[in-house]
């Protein structure tokens, strides 16, 4: 009976660190007000500087439900651009007419940090990220970037919060006295093409990872790389609306090929409002607000279509944001 408990309880915890392994890339429904998480090249692609945080609450309505957390700082390093026509123009009723600026001048370098925590039961992962990325103009309306980042990622299992029938089973007490921690060096990269009409884009995450501790407690997998395809395109629909058009595929050796189709209908770059398809039987409902050309706030609402699914209500999700040293005719890039 205790032979039986223990190699239970041995599969259920390394099964549950390889679902939590698949999840390792950061869970999001507004990916485009954090892209910089899913390809570092987006880093710096945005004219000014940014701090953002977010927060998601997964399967709502369920206990003990997943949860995720994130703070990122993304900047810009980059020669003063000269005057545009419209800092040097009167107010006009259609501001779109600026979007065919060009949007980058010469060579630019985008820097940045994330700090990331996930929390899944008795599970929690976190991981600090610094970025970089150097973006090149290959043309008037044309930029080439490429980026990395590289970051510590860490992952526990808390026996505390663990059920089990025999708590004098070995192999819970080894967890609870020496605990069950992981700890890794990672590598990621990203190259971007985009202008101001669109954008494609691909990533690795992570290309390079290097174990600097692992509990025995924990089976140590070999480095799996997610790769991430992302484009988008959009284009004005009136003088004051604007259709954006997204997608990204992902690949990984466990969850293999899903995809998320999106749409969104953003006014005069201040309110947007759209949908997203996800191929994991999902559909997300967002929207989002600029205040004062300063403040970001988005929200979106996941539920599952699928009664496969129903595990709980849905997943809630919130992102603020706040620009700093931004001028008047700089605008957030990804959609």
């Amino acid at each position: 009976m205790m032979n039986n408990l223990k190699s239970i309880l041995i599969f259920l915890v390394i099964c549950y660190a390889m679902q939590v392994e698949a999840q390792h890339q950061i869970r999001s429904s507004q990916i485009f007000l954090n892209a910089p998480s899913i390809n570092p090249a987006f880093t710096g692609v945005d004219d000014f500087w940014e701090m953002k945080t977010g927060f998601r609450q997964q399967y709502a309505g369920l206990d003990n439900g997943p949860s995720s957390y994130f703070v990122g700082v993304y900047g810009v390093i980059k020669k003063p651009d000269p005057l545009s026509f419209q800092e040097n123009s009167l107010r006009i009723s259609n501001p779109s007419a600026y979007a065919n600026e060009e949007r980058a001048k010469g060579l630019r370098h985008g820097i940045g940090a994330m700090l990331y925590i996930d929390q899944q039961n008795a599970i929690d992962q976190q991981s600090l990220m610094l970025n970089y990325a150097l973006h090149l103009s290959i043309s008037r309306n044309y930029n080439l970037t490429v980026g990395t980042s590289f970051g510590l990622f860490t992952r526990e299992i808390n026996a505390d919060e663990l059920t089990v029938k025999q708590l004098a089973d070995q192999t819970y007490q080894d967890l609870l006295d020496m605990g069950a921690k992981q700890s890794y060096i990672d590598v990621n990269l990203g190259l971007l093409l985009y202008s101001n009409k669109f954008y494609v884009g691909v990533s690795a995450l992570p290309v390079v990872q290097n174990a600097l501790s692992n509990s025995d407690a924990i089976q140590e997998e070999d480095t799996k790389i997610n790769l991430n395809f992302m484009t988008g395109y959009q284009m004005d629909i009136s003088p004051e609306w604007r259709l954006q058009s997204s997608a990204i595929v992902r690949y990984d050796e466990f969850n293999e090929l899903n995809y998320e189709l999106g749409v969104k209908f953003r006014k005069y770059d201040v309110f947007w409002t759209g949908l997203t398809y996800n191929s994991n039987e999902a559909i997300s409902l967002i929207f989002g607000t600029m205040v004062k050309e300063r403040m970001t706030f988005g929200y979106s609402y996941d539920f599952y279509y699928s009664d496969d699914n129903n595990v709980g209500k849905g997943n809630h999700e919130i992102i603020l944001g706040i620009a700093l040293f931004k001028n008047k005719r700089s605008k957030p890039y990804a959609w």
